[in-house]
Order: structure tokens, then sequence, then C-alpha cells
């Protein structure tokens, strides 16, 4: 893959405002807002017009990144509603193109596949109730329309959010079943990868908890099943997507349900444990 050349501009010279950003060559763009300078788009005639906007916050609980993916003929008029109807977001960045060649079908096909990968990916909690269907586009703007996807996503992280960024793991482990890293003798798997410690779908977590344990196993359970990470079954507790960890011993505890050390208890298939593998 080519290199990919940033440039973001800051009007006000901080990086707490309002924030422009455009790769080399592409003729897209984005603009980061805060939510306290929302009327201060007004000024920006790069909104007033077709596009995708995500809305970036957190949920209730404030443990969580959450995120509205939504798409408009208009994307700073559809911005005033979501002022009064949205209060998680802090921030929104919105993404339209620089030649307005953006009908009202592609920004619906765009808001459809960003939902798509921004559920697959599961990095942040998605607010939209329902995925958008997806338009029919010739196949040149199909083409078209994932590539501009591709370039969200680089700009996306660029200004600080990983939404569609996929968990790339590290140099010592791929995400394949020679090299994931198993959880002792349990059906329980993972790797390490960039942000954290990523448990693999399908892995199994005890119901037990013992008395050495220092995290609320019961209410950290019960907060991953209503959001719909897990699902608890007569012996245990199953994962039914990919879910991130900040560290490979907090993962092993409570899918172990007892203080355990990640760099010892996580091996391979060639029973090198993590730390081994680190360490090599």
């Amino acid at each position: 893959m080519s290199g990919k050349s940033i440039r973001i501009y800051l009007p006000t010279a901080s990086i707490n405002g309002i924030r422009h950003a455009e790769i080399a060559n592409w003729t897209g763009q984005a603009l980061s807002c805060p939510r306290s300078e929302i009327k201060s788009l007004k000024d920006w005639d790069e909104v007033n017009s077709p596009g995708v906007y995500f809305l970036f916050g957190a949920d209730d609980d404030g443990q969580h990144q959450a995120v509205y993916i939504g798409e408009a003929e208009n994307v700073r008029d559809r911005l005033k509603n979501h002022v009064s109807n949205k209060d998680f977001w802090n921030e929104v960045i919105c993404f339209t193109n620089k030649d307005e060649s953006l009908t009202k079908s592609h920004v619906k096909y765009l808001e459809a596949i960003l939902i798509e990968q921004a559920k697959d990916i599961n990095r942040y909690h998605l607010h939209n109730a329902a995925a958008s269907n997806k338009p029919t586009l010739p196949r040149a703007d199909r083409d078209a329309m994932n590539e501009f996807a591709d370039n969200v996503r680089i700009l996306l992280g660029a200004l600080g959010h990983k939404t569609l960024e996929p968990y790339a793991t590290s140099a010592i482990s791929n995400d394949n079943e020679l090299s994931r890293l198993r959880l002792l003798n349990k059906n329980a798997y993972g790797n390490q990868v960039s942000d954290g410690f990523l448990v693999y779908k399908n892995s199994e977590m005890t119901k037990t908890i013992a008395k050495s344990l220092k995290i609320n196993k019961k209410e950290i359970c019960k907060k991953l099943i209503a959001d719909e990470v897990i699902v608890e079954n007569e012996d245990n507790y199953i994962f039914l997507k990919n879910y991130l960890f900040s560290s490979p011993s907090g993962a092993a505890s409570l899918l172990a349900g007892s203080s355990r050390n990640g760099q010892d208890c996580w091996k391979n298939e060639q029973g090198q444990t993590l730390k081994e593998i680190e360490t090599d």
C-alpha cells in the first residue's frame, strides 16, 4: 500500500477548535468541529453540500466511546437537528467533496457501508438504530465510493478516531489459527493488538468468581450482556464478537474468574507464553 500525505489546517491555531483535513490528490475533505463551536460552521461552505458525518461522544456510563453515522444533502442543516435531539456527542466530523460531485445516492451508499464497517470492527458503541439500505449505483460509482470510504477511515484516524480501523495484530503474532493465543487449557482465544488485547468471538468465559478477583465481574458481565458482547448459557458465557481489553492480564482475569498474569497464561500453539514470545 502506498503512503498518504495528509494536510490539517487549524484556522484558530488550536487543536481544540475546528480542523480541516484533506489527503493530497483526493477531492474529498473532512471538517472536525467541537459541539461548543457548532454555530461557527455557518462560515464554512465546505459543509453546505451533500456528505456523511460522524457524531462522537460517550455513553451515559462514560466508559465507552460512542458514534452516530449519518448522511445529508446539506450536512450543515442536518447538524442543526442533532444539536436539539442528540445529546451524547461532543464532536462532529463531516466529509464532503470539493468538486461537489456527491449526490444523494452517493452519500446514502457511503452511509450504509460506513455503518457496516463500524459495526463489524466494533470499536465504538454505534448509536444507529438500524443499518441503512444501500441504493443501487453503477459499478464505477460503487468503486469510487468504496475508495472514498477508505479515505474517510484514514482521515478519521488522523483526527483521533479509529472508528473504522481494523485491529492490527502486533509483529509477534498474527490473527490466524496457528498463531492465536489460548488462555491456559480453556476454550478462550485472543491476540495482542496495537490497542490492547483482543479476545476473539466464540471464546468462553467462566461464571466462577474467586475472592482474589478485585473487579466486579457480575456488573461487568451484566454490561457486556446488555451490549450484546456476550451471551449466558448454562455453563458459562460466550463472546458473540471480538472484544478489546486494555491488557492481557485484564482479559485473562475476567475470563478465568481469578487474578491472572496475562504474560504467563496466554500461550500460542507451540506452548510459548506471551512473555516468551515478546522477549524472544
